[in-house]
């Protein structure tokens, strides 16, 4: 399986994929080829440096920018795999055989089981509370990790949390105003925005939405 798409911005002097970020380099129809880009080595510093995501690569941005807010100062979560109280119970019957291996694997892995180690919980009637709420934190579980963020002394720059008005998973669009709720009862600078568009990404919506976000903190004009 192809992992997440995660992709990290710096403020750099080059021509890398990075702050200022040069949308011309990205006119193509679908973004995938660009988000495996391999190692990043960090340079500089928090100010300087952000992280964004699409779908669970989404939820992978955003935990890591409120685990890690001495690493990066931005984060932009796309159509992020978010869960509101009902989102679990909602997105299990969605999902196929191979996305419950990716996920489990990610968020409730068992070594002792055959590859790729996941415990995947019964479409109706799990018992098992551990393994459905090991389940729950990998998109939920947004009051504690906010609440661990406060404790960190770094603060992020901001968040900026996008969903499309035609998601074909409609428990995404309800998890993000979730997080953007906890995020703003705990003033952490954040904004959720909604665009005409599905579950999807591509060229057009980073050149138009993404990169500005990078280049507005990381740009010129942004000394």
């Amino acid at each position: 399986a192809s992992p997440p798409p995660v992709l990290w911005a710096e403020r750099t002097s080059g021509p890398r994929l990075a702050g200022p970020v040069h949308a011309r380099r990205l006119r193509r129809r679908t973004a995938g080829p660009l988000v495996s880009c391999g190692p990043i080595r960090l340079f500089g510093r928090a100010s300087g440096r952000g992280i964004a995501g699409f779908s669970m690569g989404g939820c992978a941005a955003l935990n890591l920018a409120l685990r890690h807010p001495d690493i990066f100062s931005l984060c932009y979560a796309q159509s992020p795999g978010l869960f509101d109280a009902q989102g679990l119970q909602d997105a299990l019957p969605q999902w196929n055989q191979r996305f419950l291996a990716a996920y489990g694997a990610s968020f409730a892995y068992d070594l002792t089981l055959p590859y790729p180690h996941a415990r995947i919980p019964e479409r109706a009637g799990e018992t098992d509370q551990s393994l459905l709420a090991a389940w729950e934190r990998g998109f939920g579980g947004w009051k504690s990790k906010i609440d661990y963020y406060l404790t960190r002394k770094s603060r992020l720059q901001e968040i900026l949390v996008t969903c499309g008005e035609y998601e074909s998973y409609p428990w995404i669009p309800r998890g993000c105003a979730h997080l953007a709720a906890l995020l703003a009862e705990s003033k952490i600078p954040a904004k959720l925005t909604k665009f005409l568009w599905g579950h999807e990404l591509t060229a057009d919506l980073l050149e138009e939405h993404m990169l500005p976000f990078f280049n507005a903190h990381f740009g010129p004009a942004a000394g």
